[in-house]
C-alpha cells in the first residue's frame, strides 16, 4: 500500500511539473513571437529601438518574476506558520504546486523576449559581412550558427585582408 502511495505521489508531482514546464515554455514561444511580429510591424526608422526596447522590456518581466517568486515564499511562509510546520523540515506543505505558475509564465516572457531581442541586437549592432553568417530568425526563436568563434574568425579574416 506504501509503495502505491508513493507511485501515485509522483506521477502526481511529475503531472504538476509537466503543467508548469508547458507554461513556460507556451509564454516564452508567445511573447518571443509577439516581439517579433511587434518588431516587424515598425517602420525601418523606428526598427533601431528594437533591440533596447526588447531587452528593456525582458528586464522588466524578471524583475516581475522576482517579485512574484517573493510574494509566493511569503505566502508560503505564512501558511507554515498556520499550520506550525516551522519546526518540521519534512512535513508537507498544504498548498498547491500551481502558486508557481504565474512565475513560470513570467520567466518564460522574460527568456522569450530577451533571446529575441539579443539576436536583434547582435543584428543590428555587427557589420553587414556577419549579418548572415551569425544569426538566423526564425519564428521568434534565436539560432546562432557555429557561436562566437565564427565571428571572431570572421572578423580576424576581414582584419588580415584589409
Amino acid at each position: 500500500m506504501l509503495i502505491q502511495t508513493r507511485i501515485l505521489y509522483f506521477w502526481k508531482l511529475n503531472l504538476y511539473v509537466v503543467v508548469v514546464l508547458w507554461f513556460y515554455e507556451q509564454s516564452r514561444s508567445q511573447f518571443g513571437n509577439l516581439y517579433v511580429q511587434f518588431a516587424n510591424s515598425l517602420s525601418e526608422s523606428r526598427r533601431k529601438y528594437v533591440p533596447s526596447a526588447g531587452i528593456a522590456v525582458s528586464m522588466i518581466f524578471a524583475v516581475s518574476c522576482c517579485v512574484t517568486a517573493a510574494a509566493v515564499e511569503s505566502r508560503r511562509l505564512g501558511v507554515v506558520k498556520k499550520y506550525g510546520l516551522v519546526d518540521k523540515p519534512d512535513a508537507t506543505v498544504p498548498m498547491s504546486m500551481f502558486w508557481l505558475l504565474p512565475q513560470f509564465v513570467l520567466l518564460g516572457g522574460f527568456s522569450g523576449m530577451f533571446s529575441t531581442g539579443t539576436v536583434y541586437f547582435f543584428v543590428d549592432q555587427s557589420p553587414v559581412f556577419c549579418q548572415k553568417r551569425t544569426v538566423r530568425l526564425r519564428g521568434g526563436e534565436s539560432e546562432l550558427d557555429g557561436g562566437e568563434g565564427d565571428m571572431v574568425s570572421a572578423r580576424s579574416e576581414r582584419e588580415q585582408d584589409g
